[in-house]
């Protein structure tokens, strides 16, 4: 299993994948390849976990917009994923500071868990280097010119 954390203060969203369908030989018609795999949420006292299908795309995209944030110290990072299950935002500020806010729910279901949390730009280093090894293991072409 390969984790994704974007970390804040007392606070996280997680990424487990279990499993990579597909790879080398067969790609997700949404690009990438299909992985199957769980996303956790801890926003102070409140917790979620849900299990979800993305693709790698989805993280070679959360990386390329991380990243540049995280570079230029300012911009918004949005993520959605293809059944809208997880929907979140990072906002960066131009002096290191991270508001993080989005929603994650049940497929099939009302329930759901609205978030928003801060975080700096010290959390996002190591999120960042998950993000690219994943991406480095499945399609390493995202990552020209940012190794």
């Amino acid at each position: 299993m390969e984790e994704i954390v974007i970390g804040g203060y007392n606070s996280f969203i997680k990424f487990n994948i279990e499993e990579v369908y597909g790879f080398p030989n067969q790609t997700s018609y949404l690009g990438g390849y299909d992985a199957k795999g769980s996303v956790e949420v801890k926003s102070g006292d409140f917790y979620a976990k849900i299990e979800i299908w993305l693709t790698t795309k989805d993280f070679a995209m959360l990386y390329e917009q991380l990243n540049r944030c995280y570079q230029d110290i300012s911009g918004e990072v949005k993520f959605i994923s293809c059944e809208c299950e997880v929907e979140f935002s990072l906002v960066f500020d131009n002096k290191g500071h991270i508001s993080i806010k989005g929603m994650v729910s049940e497929r099939m279901s009302e329930n759901e868990l609205k978030f928003d949390f801060g975080s700096d730009q010290s959390f996002m280093f190591q999120c960042l280097d998950q993000l690219k090894r994943f991406i480095k293991k499945y399609d390493d072409s995202t990552l020209q010119g940012n190794t």
